[in-house]
C-alpha cells in the first residue's frame, strides 16, 4: 500500500511559489544573456557581456524577497494565529531552499555558458567567480554563490524585520547591511568590497584571504539571522 507523502517534508505554498519564480527568472535571464552575447558577437570579436552579470542582480533579488517575507508574510502569519517562531522558521527554510537552488542555477549557468561560447567559437569571458578555483568547477562556483546568496538573504530579512519594527529608524539597517555585505567580501565578483580594500592596504591580511572572506560571511550569516529572530520575537500587529 502506497503511503501518503509526509507533510513535514513537503514545501509550503510560499516556498514552492518562490522556488518556481526563482527558476523561471533564472531561465529567462540566461536566455536574455545569451541573446545579448550572440548579438554582440555580430559586432565584436570579444563580447564583454556574460552570465556573471546576472550574479550582480541575484543577491539583490534574494535580499528583497527575504525582506518582503519578513515585512509582510511573518506579521500575516501572526495575524492568522501562527506563532512568531513559525514565521521565522518559514523564512529560514525558504532562505535555505532559495540560496541552495540559486547557487546551483548559477553554477549550471556558467557551465552552459561555456558550451555556448564554444559553439560560437568565442573566447571565454574574463569574469570569474571570486571563490571558484582555477578549474572553474560547477561545485566550487555553486558553493560560492550559495554562500553569497545566504548572506544577502539574511541581511535582507534583518532589514525587513527592522522596517516593520520601526518604520522610522528601520531604514538605517539598509546602509549598515550594505556595509556589512562589503566587509564579507561578497559585494562583487571582483572582490572590491571594503575588506578587499583593507587587504590591499595591509598586505599581511592577504594571507588565506578566501578563508577570511568565508569566515566573515559565515559570521555575518549567523549574526544577521539571530538579529532577525530577535526582531521577530517582538513583532506585534499594527492597528489599521
Amino acid at each position: 500500500m502506497k503511503q501518503a507523502n509526509n507533510p513535514r517534508y513537503s514545501l509550503s505554498p510560499l516556498q514552492s511559489d518562490q522556488l518556481w519564480l526563482l527558476s523561471i527568472l533564472a531561465g529567462v535571464c540566461f536566455v536574455i544573456a545569451m541573446v545579448v552575447v550572440f548579438v554582440m558577437d555580430l559586432f565584436s570579436e570579444t563580447p564583454s557581456f556574460s552570465w556573471s552579470v546576472v550574479g550582480w542582480i541575484a543577491p539583490w533579488y534574494l535580499a528583497v524577497i527575504s525582506g518582503w517575507i519578513m515585512y509582510v508574510m511573518v506579521p500575516m502569519y501572526v495575524a492568522h494565529g501562527r506563532t512568531r517562531a513559525f514565521g521565522f522558521k518559514e523564512w529560514l527554510q525558504t532562505g535555505a531552499i532559495l540560496t541552495f537552488v540559486g547557487g546551483v542555477l548559477m553554477g549550471v549557468g556558467f557551465l552552459l555558458e561555456r558550451g555556448f561560447f564554444s559553439l560560437l567559437e568565442l573566447p571565454r569571458p574574463t569574469e570569474e567567480p571570486m571563490f571558484a578555483d582555477a578549474s572553474g568547477s560547477v561545485v566550487s562556483t555553486s558553493a560560492q554563490f550559495c554562500l553569497m546568496f545566504a548572506v544577502w538573504f539574511a541581511l535582507g530579512g534583518l532589514v525587513g524585520a527592522s522596517l516593520y519594527r520601526s518604520p522610522d529608524m528601520g531604514w538605517l539597517s539598509i546602509p549598515v547591511s550594505l556595509a556589512v555585505a562589503s566587509l564579507t567580501g561578497v559585494w562583487s565578483h571582483a572582490g572590491i568590497g571594503l575588506f578587499g580594500f583593507v587587504r590591499r592596504i595591509v598586505p599581511a591580511l592577504d594571507f588565506n584571504s578566501i578563508w577570511i572572506d568565508v569566515s566573515l560571511s559565515v559570521l555575518v550569516l549567523v549574526g544577521a539571522s539571530y538579529m532577525a529572530w530577535y526582531m521577530v520575537r517582538g513583532v506585534s500587529l499594527r492597528n489599521p
